[in-house]
């Protein structure tokens, strides 16, 4: 990254986003990034700790920590949670917006469609439910606009399961 980033490359670049698994940080990216107005570091992460290792294996939280608490000391990065909303994760995602808000990182989620096997939609009616209900308490947690709407979303598409159900 550092040598695509040369000075003479940069000087019409006024943001730059980058996506990172959060395992990796390299003390150079504090110096690249200095050099643009704004920073985007989305971050893929689709559950909190140790629900991440078994999703993400071998990602190690630990890892995870340290490179955002590195980022945030960087004036210009804003960071940004890219969660992929599964089967595998849909209950646990509660823990991951609490450390998400705790830690002033914004949050994107999209929902996996395949493979099949992995829709959240596949999980039993009564699991639905509980994340349905457990999703409707962030509507007053998150102040940006667009979760709201994305958690919405897929509360929304919760409901519309259910009523198959009936």
């Amino acid at each position: 990254i550092k040598n695509i980033l040369l000075e003479e490359n940069v000087s019409n670049i006024r943001e730059l986003r980058i996506q990172t698994n959060g395992t990796v940080y390299d003390d150079t990216w504090g110096e690249i990034f200095s050099k643009f107005e704004k920073v985007e570091v989305h971050l893929s992460i689709d559950a909190y700790d140790k629900d991440n290792h078994y999703i993400r294996y071998p990602a190690e939280w630990s890892l995870i920590e340290s490179t955002v608490t590195k980022l945030k000391k960087i004036p210009n990065v804003n960071l940004c949670l890219n969660t992929v909303v599964s089967n595998l994760n849909l209950l646990v995602l509660p823990k991951l917006f609490d450390w998400a808000i705790k830690n002033n990182i914004s949050v994107h989620l999209t929902t996996l469609f395949y493979p099949e096997i992995y829709r959240y939609t596949n999980l039993p009616q009564q699991l639905l439910t509980k994340s349905l209900n457990e999703f409707s308490k962030y509507s007053e947690k998150f102040k940006e606009e667009h979760i709201l709407n994305q958690i919405t979303a897929l509360v929304n598409h919760n409901i519309s399961n259910l009523d198959l159900w009936e």
